[in-house]
């Protein structure tokens, strides 16, 4: 479960660093800009706390849940208002977003021998 989670912290910090300067040097419309940068920012954000989690997921496992349950939110927006905002690239990072949030459903409580909740408030066994 700890090189999932890197790998996941990985595949943002490509997103994010994608985002990032699509906002930054492509876009001609400044909310585009703005939009894209913020996205980016978040996305090298997420980044960093997974690639820490997965190094002591024992620790760090509620932030790694909770950016699980973010990624069914952003699949949720890219496969409804994403398709006419960035196109067919929404149904892929939405559905692999989906995927990642799966994972760490699932996953964490079962290689972490907790409860969904336990991790997910931070409780110990």
């Amino acid at each position: 479960m700890q090189k999932i989670v890197l790998i996941s912290g990985l595949w943002n910090l490509i997103l994010g660093l994608g985002s990032l300067s699509s906002g930054i040097l492509k876009s001609e419309n400044s909310s585009d800009t703005y939009f894209n940068s913020m996205v980016g920012v978040f996305l090298l954000f997420t980044s960093a706390v997974l690639i820490v989690a997965s190094r002591d997921l024992q620790k760090y496992a509620t932030f790694v849940l909770w950016e699980g349950l973010l990624r069914f939110a952003a699949a949720g927006i890219l496969l409804t208002i994403g398709l006419s905002a960035i196109g067919n690239n929404a149904v892929f990072l939405g559905m692999t977003d989906t995927v990642w949030g799966i994972i760490y459903s699932i996953g964490l409580p079962y290689v972490l021998k907790k409860s969904f909740k336990q991790i997910l408030f931070d409780q110990s066994v």
